[in-house]
């Protein structure tokens, strides 16, 4: 079976990639050019055996390079669909690691705990918003293409489980997140937006947020958070030009 090897070392199954992926890694072969380096940043000066969650975690692309990377780190995965966690568990055989290696969760973060209809539409794929929160025109043409040369000729709707991201500490069995990686196609606001609305004292505290923002008023509104609630941001840039997402990093100011 053919196996895409990234230059990082990561390898994956060509089958699981879209032909637009493909595509992008001829220019630099990682999976996000712009997001790679504020990746290995982070993960690099993380305190010895920290805790790392993904959220939304794909087929285990960054799960699979901060193992390379630390092998003391911590590391919880949440992915509700389930053909992204097939390939992310044949991923994690494909480089050599053993499924406890990681600690993953088929549960969707959200803005409120308990179930919700899943859009699946491949890389796309995410829980349904209301009017208010609708992906940019930006995203929609994101989510077109992910169709188009994606497996599926169709996205369906499943109904998954769901938690607050200010109640994870009940999964990850600690109150204290070093460093938390979201990629939730275009929920990452009511998601921001539900944790900074709960007491410091009742929400597990994250040290480092890396969040792909899908849209301008989204990433503003995201960005609005962080400010107004004790972090810095360390790199902020909405408008990438190698990958389809924008970018926030915001560590939490000492």
């Amino acid at each position: 079976m053919k196996i895409h090897e990234f230059d990082n070392g990561v390898k994956v199954y060509d089958y699981h990639l879209l032909a637009i992926q493909r595509e992008r890694y001829k220019r630099r072969n990682v999976h996000e050019e712009d997001e790679e380096d504020v990746f290995l940043s982070i993960v690099k000066k993380l305190p010895p055996g920290a805790l790392y969650v993904n959220v939304g975690s794909a087929i285990g692309y960054y799960p699979l390079l901060a193992r390379r990377l630390r092998a003391d780190l911590r590391i919880h995965c949440f992915e509700p669909l389930p053909r992204h966690l097939r390939y992310f568990r044949e991923n994690i055989v494909l480089n050599g690691f053993a499924e406890h290696d990681f600690t993953i969760h088929k549960t969707a973060v959200s803005s409120a705990t308990g179930t919700a209809r899943f859009k699946d539409s491949s890389y796309a794929s995410a829980l349904s918003l209301n009017v208010s929160n609708k992906p940019s025109k930006r995203n929609l043409i994101k989510n077109w293409i992910g169709l188009i040369f994606g497996k599926d000729s169709a996205s369906s709707f499943l109904k998954v489980a769901t938690v607050r991201l200010s109640e994870i500490s009940g999964l990850t069995q600690s109150s204290k997140i070093d460093f938390l990686q979201m990629d939730i196609q275009g929920f990452e606001e009511p998601v921001l937006n539900a944790y900074f609305s709960t007491s410091v004292e009742q929400r597990c505290m994250v040290s480092h947020f890396l969040v792909g923002t899908h849209g301008l008023s989204i990433h503003r509104k995201c960005r609005s958070y962080f400010e107004n609630s004790g972090f810095k941001i360390q790199h902020d840039e909405q408008d990438t030009q190698h990958q389809p997402d924008g970018i926030l990093y915001a560590a939490l100011a000492i």
